[in-house]
């Protein structure tokens, strides 16, 4: 499994649609797109650089990952 870490809006057939927080299974793995399926069973490619591998993947990492990158979005606002 593997989290998403930010929205992707599919531009091209072969690409899915996903959303930041949502977990994926992982398919096949290029380079710089992984070709993965999500819980409705529904298959396509999505960045790599969107996508965390290699996590524990609970509702309290969620929830600081959310917090970490709400911060980071934020101070880079008010500057």
């Amino acid at each position: 499994m593997v989290l998403v870490l930010y929205d992707f809006r599919a531009d091209g057939e072969d690409e899915l649609t996903v959303s930041e927080g949502e977990k994926l299974t992982i398919l096949e793995k290029d380079e710089e797109w992984w070709k993965c399926k999500n819980v409705e069973g529904v298959e396509g490619v999505v960045p790599a650089s969107y996508l965390e591998v290699g996590i524990l993947i609970s509702p309290i990492f969620l929830y600081l990952r959310i917090l970490v990158i709400g911060n980071k979005t934020k101070q880079g606002l008010d500057k």
